[in-house]
């Protein structure tokens, strides 16, 4: 007699998570931009702010 430990939807939540993680892990690293010390991954706005080309406005609006 076999014990199951996990239903046949257990096991394809685990596929799918899987899968997800994967696809994740995938497109972090093929668009993130990682700061030198501690491989902390940069959002395109604190990228654009870093580089200059964004200018942070006290009243919350961009200026060019």
């Amino acid at each position: 007699m076999a014990i199951r430990w996990f239903s046949d939807k257990d096991r394809q939540e685990l596929r799918d998570a899987a899968e997800e993680a994967r696809v994740l892990a995938e497109l972090e690293q093929k668009f993130a931009v990682y700061r030198e010390a501690d491989r902390t991954p940069l959002t395109e706005g604190q990228l654009r702010i870093l580089n200059g080309e964004l200018k942070i406005d006290p009243n919350g609006r961009a200026k060019d």
